[in-house]
């Protein structure tokens, strides 16, 4: 026996430091009992038995039924090429009629009580790439035949004016082929020219608050109000309401248009149905009044109107700029306006105070964009066609996804489960129509019987009675 002695605190223990034999004899761990256990023939986990494979076939089953129901009644593609169409066909009518007009004109905001007024900058905005309709049979017959007489005039005319002074030798051979590389390069850039999206055009003016009203912070409350990255305090002046309109200026007709917006106010209070006092202040950001309604404050973030000429999409050219309806029920821009005049956001009076005044947060500085946009673009009769055809499209969406997902994971289980208890399920399928073969009467076979040696049926009166002999015969 090996020992070696360590002093600790001043005691000299001595420890064993002899090697020894692992103890096979010991208490069995928790997988050996396992291995031993009749239930646990493969150590660990637990058996697939017959009743549990037939349950996840039957889960998988119906997650599979259940996702191609969901998938079947929520399939949104038929509604996607239609209105992907109908964006081409907006496309190509923007770019004929609209874009050239619309961007000839200037317009101003007015406002009451100030004699200078604000000028819009036209801005251009990306559109979406949209597919080219199928030209019919008549467009595609005309186009080929344009292609194919142009480059040939041109040609002509190229060498009648060379002949006079070029040289005989290969100049003709050049000139085909030069025509015959442009000939083919025509359709190339077509297709450019077909796929390169339009830009689509709006008016804007940014920071009309700040315009109409600087920002004055107290001095009090400046560290406060940039510890809370809140930008300025909402004074009576931003409750007001003031009247405002737009100017447009036709530079090729010299028409003048005239759009009331109406009066405006940057701050406004408001009631919202709660149904409660909880809901009130934690949902809604509001104050529950003693009448037991829910009051909250708002601020305008921004004012997009759709204009038209006459008030219609087929307004004459010389016709003024009114505020549009016919799309969306309403003179807004689209559905995120909820297609009314003005867009709002939610003050939180608790998070939004210093000292008992109310502020706007830093957010609000990039808030109050007017636009000015027109009626037919392409966004916009996008925004009202989904409006009309799908107005659950989201749903739609979100139930083909869960539809989707539910058929994937019901085809995992299926085969993880028919992988493992597959030949199980074959071997007691098999017994299962063994045992119930056995179960069936046999059948009297037809044929070769007593009294009926040729197989002809003899009568049973024979039968009996040769029965009967054999009887009596034996000892």
């Amino acid at each position: 026996m090996r020992q070696r002695p360590i002093d600790v605190n001043q005691a000299t223990l001595f420890v064993d430091t002899q090697p020894r034999p692992v103890n096979r004899g010991g208490t069995p761990g928790r997988s050996q009992i396992k291995s031993q256990d009749p239930r646990w023939p493969h150590g660990g986990g637990e058996q697939l038995t017959e009743r549990r494979a037939w349950s996840l076939l039957a889960a998988a089953l119906v997650l599979l039924l259940g996702g191609a129901y969901l998938v079947r009644g929520n399939h949104y593609a038929h509604l996607h090429r239609q209105i992907q169409d109908a964006y081409a066909q907006y496309m190509q009518d923007w770019e004929r009629e609209v874009r050239a007009a619309f961007a000839a004109t200037s317009w101003e905001l007015h406002v009451q009580g100030r004699d200078q007024p604000l000028p819009l900058k036209l801005r251009s905005m990306p559109a979406k790439r949209a597919l080219a309709p199928k030209p019919t049979a008549a467009s595609s017959t005309s186009t080929s035949t344009s292609t194919a007489t142009s480059p040939a005039t041109s040609g002509e005319g190229i060498l009648d004016d060379d002949s006079q002074d070029a040289p005989s030798d290969g100049s003709e051979a050049t000139g085909t082929e030069e025509r015959e590389r442009e000939q083919q390069g025509q359709p190339r850039r077509r297709r450019r020219a077909a796929a390169r999206p339009t830009p689509l055009l709006e008016f804007r003016l940014e920071g009309l608050m700040e315009a109409l009203h600087p920002a004055h912070v107290p001095p009090a409350d400046r560290h406060t109000a940039g510890h809370s990255r809140l930008w300025r305090p909402v004074v009576p002046e931003l409750r007001r309401p003031v009247a405002m309109w737009l100017r447009a200026n036709d530079t090729r007709t010299g028409a003048v248009s005239v759009v009331e917006l109406g009066a405006v106010a940057f701050v406004r209070e408001t009631t919202v149905p709660a149904g409660g006092q909880g809901r009130c202040v934690h949902e809604e950001s509001g104050v529950w009044q003693q009448d037991g309604t829910c009051s909250v404050h708002e601020y305008l973030w921004g004012l997009c109107v759709k204009v038209s000429r006459g008030g219609g999409a087929g307004g004459s050219a010389a016709a003024a700029f009114v505020a549009d309806n016919s799309t969306g029920g309403g003179p807004g821009c689209g559905p995120e306006w909820r297609w009314q005049l003005g867009q709002w956001r939610r003050l939180d009076e608790r998070r939004h105070s210093v000292h008992g005044r109310m502020y706007l947060p830093n957010s609000a500085r990039n808030s109050t964009i007017v636009t000015v946009r027109h009626a037919r673009d392409p966004d916009i009769l996008e925004s009202d066609l989904v409006r009309r055809l799908a107005p659950n499209v989201e749903q739609q969406i979100l139930m083909h996804a869960v539809g989707l997902a539910m058929c994937f994971l019901g085809l995992v289980l299926l085969l993880s489960v028919g992988a493992f208890a597959a030949p199980a399920l074959a071997r007691r399928a098999a017994a299962t129509w063994g045992a119930l073969r056995g179960r069936r009467p046999k059948r009297p076979r037809r044929g070769r019987e007593d009294g009926d040696c040729f197989g002809l049926g003899g009568s049973a009166a024979g039968t009996d009675a040769g029965a009967r002999t054999r009887r009596n015969d034996a000892p």
